[in-house]
């Protein structure tokens, strides 16, 4: 009976122990799972069942002044494909090595990836290819991606990256403004991650983009861009620009380059020796000065090797005496030299108060200030240098800016490209007189100097033109040049400043009076219709 007893006591003993060391491996368990990996297991059952969403909003258009649209949005098509889990990974290497090799590189070395671009941005025959192929393990998607309908404005404009985030231009420039800034939700939803959640939490609130509207007239940019490609296919050039600007508010109405890069603004990311059509300027210092009127004579020698204080100066065409508008008009740098010797210094000082040398504070990105020499570093050549657009450097929209100050009767206006930007108290820098006589110089070039080509009748038309030779390894290369005209057109109240500009062309024996002369002209008229100047 004892035996019985102790077995039957003995067997409880076992059970009882067992239930204990089974309650101590829970209570162990727990105590691993709650307090000594209780944060892991936290991460790891939010990883299942918190989630966050991000809505991003679309990317604001870009505008011309009259709003049509110079950026908009559209969908593109991406394949991509998940390595770690291929349904027949032989077949999908065997197509990427033939038409994606660098896709198949980068299978090859994230083989465990769980996604992998295959192609961005696909045309309609790469995406058929695919599905003709029946290739199962590549997959699409849509992503946003931005559409420029004018090609005209590309230099300006610019254009967003793969991943529609600003690359150049106003897009890059005004990135932030356009593309907002994307709403975050906190998310719960099951743990096989259904459409289906049942807590949503407003993480960070986001805000909507803002659209941009240029000055630019995008018909106007189109119809100056095809004179401007026109003008470069017909002489072999290697880039060209045009420039339309109101003076009286300074509204940028074309601004359009052509060139290997188009979204390439070379208006101000490029500063040139523009050679004659400084020449301008340079009389404006002269007048200004009181060391000539537009009636002083100056002999010109009668030779394209002249000699002004010992220096020898060339010019293009050989001159006799004439009258110092007529030095201007037609271009003569031995009578521009002479000119300039009781101006000395104050040549400088009057192309600095013009804006040259100094960025334009405008929103367009890669300004170049350009460069004058000062009067401390100068040569015995420098001043006659400087009066016709040596040792200066400037960027077309300051040739532009400098020309509004003189349609604007002595007024600066500053450039600009964003439409209604606030407008400042402009300075007076020269008199209504002393700018008068400046036209009337600039109306001698096209009467009979050297824009005579720019005639339109019925249109009292203003410019002065420039060719300069390119610096090529410290040596100026007369077979390689630069094509500038730059003036006003106006029909009563009608004003507007024109700038073309041609560089390095393979035709050779021209000038900017056979170059950018007509062009000039030709961007006049298409002007001129577009804006219904009524000539009478």
């Amino acid at each position: 009976m004892q035996t019985v007893t102790y077995k039957y006591t003995f067997r409880l003993s076992i059970v009882f122990l067992f239930f204990c060391a089974i309650f101590l491996i829970i209570i162990t368990r727990l105590y691993v799972l709650h307090i000594l990996h209780h944060d892991f297991y936290v991460k790891q059952a939010r990883h299942q069942y918190q989630t966050t969403l991000i809505n991003l909003p679309e990317r604001a258009h870009i505008y011309d002044r009259h709003g049509q649209p110079l950026a908009l949005n559209t969908t593109t098509y991406s394949s991509f494909i998940t390595p770690y889990q291929l349904q027949e990974p032989e077949q999908i290497k065997n197509f990427l090595k033939t038409n994606y090799p660098s896709a198949y590189k980068q299978l090859q070395k994230n083989s465990n990836k769980k996604f992998l671009f295959i192609k961005r941005n696909m045309t309609k025959q790469e995406i058929e290819a695919i599905k003709n192929n029946f290739i199962v393990d590549i997959k699409f998607m849509t992503e946003p991606h931005r559409y420029y309908p004018n090609h005209a404005s590309s230099s300006v404009v610019g254009h967003t990256n793969i991943d529609n985030v600003g690359a150049e231009g106003i897009e890059y420039l005004f990135d932030k403004q356009l593309q907002g800034e994307a709403t975050t939700y906190a998310l719960e939803q099951d743990a096989r991650r259904s459409n289906f959640y049942f807590k949503k939490e407003l993480q960070k609130t986001g805000t909507q983009p803002t659209p941009a509207s240029l000055t630019l007239d995008a018909k106007l940019q189109t119809l100056s861009y095809h004179e401007l490609e026109n003008t470069c296919k017909k002489f072999g050039a290697k880039e060209g620009a045009v420039l339309i600007l109101n003076p009286m508010n300074g509204d940028i109405l074309v601004m359009t380059c052509y060139g290997q890069n188009k979204y390439k603004n070379i208006t101000v990311t490029d500063a040139y020796e523009l050679g004659s059509v400084i020449k301008i300027f340079a009389a404006l210092a002269a007048l200004e000065a009181k060391t000539v009127t537009l009636d002083t004579l100056f002999d010109c020698q009668n030779t394209k090797h002249g000699i002004v204080n010992g220096r020898v100066i060339n010019t293009v065409t050989a001159h006799g005496t004439l009258a110092f508008a007529d030095v201007v008009a037609r271009s003569n740098n031995i009578g521009i030299a002479q000119a300039m010797i009781p101006v000395g210094d104050k040549l400088y000082d009057n192309y600095t108060k013009l804006g040259f040398g100094k960025k334009i504070p405008i929103h367009l990105p890669g300004q170049q200030s350009g460069y004058i020499n000062h009067p401390k570093n100068w040569s015995a050549q420098s001043l006659f240098s400087l009066s016709y657009g040596y040792e200066i450097t400037a960027t077309l929209l300051q040739l532009a800016q400098a020309f509004c100050i003189i349609a604007n009767n002595g007024i600066m206006i500053q450039p600009h490209i964003l439409l209604n930007t606030q407008k400042q108290t402009p300075p007076t820098l020269y008199s209504k007189e002393l700018c008068a006589q400046i036209k009337t110089m600039l109306r001698h070039a096209v009467t009979h100097g050297t824009a005579r080509r720019a005639h339109i009748s019925g249109i009292d038309v203003m410019c002065k033109t420039g060719t300069a030779n390119l610096l090529v390894k410290g040596t100026y290369d007369k077979t390689k040049n630069n094509f500038t005209c730059a003036g006003i057109v106006a029909h009563g109240e009608y004003r507007r400043v024109i700038v073309t500009f041609v560089k390095e062309i393979k035709k050779k024996r021209q000038y900017a009076s056979t170059v950018a002369v007509p062009l000039f002209k030709a961007v006049a008229e298409q002007l001129l219709i577009a804006q219904q100047v009524v000539i009478t």
